[in-house]
């Protein structure tokens, strides 16, 4: 079953986690319609607050801390059926 935007689940040191769609998310790759899931992980410094973004048939596309510069997919070539 998928997530829908609004639904929260916690994961190991991850809580509160939600999802919002996003539409057209930019990166180096294109555009593409993303999920964005925005979590707070526990870690021994404190609390890490973290950003993924995931495109549906791609995966994930950008990804990142909160205030800081992060991931982004610089290309994708699909693979062959």
């Amino acid at each position: 079953m998928e997530p829908l935007p609004g639904d929260g689940w916690l994961a190991g040191t991850s809580k509160g986690v939600k999802n919002d769609r996003c539409l057209n998310l930019k990166v180096p790759a294109g555009v593409y319609e993303a999920v964005r899931v925005d979590s707070e992980q526990d870690t021994v410094d404190g609390v890490r607050q973290v950003q993924q973004w995931y495109a549906p048939g791609i995966g994930l596309v950008k990804s990142g801390e909160v205030g800081k510069p992060g991931l982004v997919l610089k290309s994708f070539t699909p693979g062959k059926e």
